[in-house]
């Protein structure tokens, strides 16, 4: 797994990507990652996970306690 914080980091042209708030990889997660790598290898592509931080609900609404 290669981290980028900076998205011109990424050398890699047209992944398959996902994109979301990965707090951990709990079941619902590592499905999702290992579908993704299946669709990538199956297309003959490079995969990228975009995970989101802050929690969009902070971003969006400042008070992340109404949720």
């Amino acid at each position: 797994m290669l981290v980028w914080r900076d998205p011109q980091e990424v050398t890699f042209q047209n992944p398959v990507v996902t994109l979301g708030f990965f707090d951990g990889v709990h079941c619902g997660h590592t499905q999702l990652l290992s579908q993704l790598r299946a669709l990538g290898q199956e297309l003959g592509r490079p995969t990228l996970a975009i995970s989101l931080w802050p929690h969009p609900r902070i971003v969006l609404r400042h008070d992340a306690r109404q949720f």
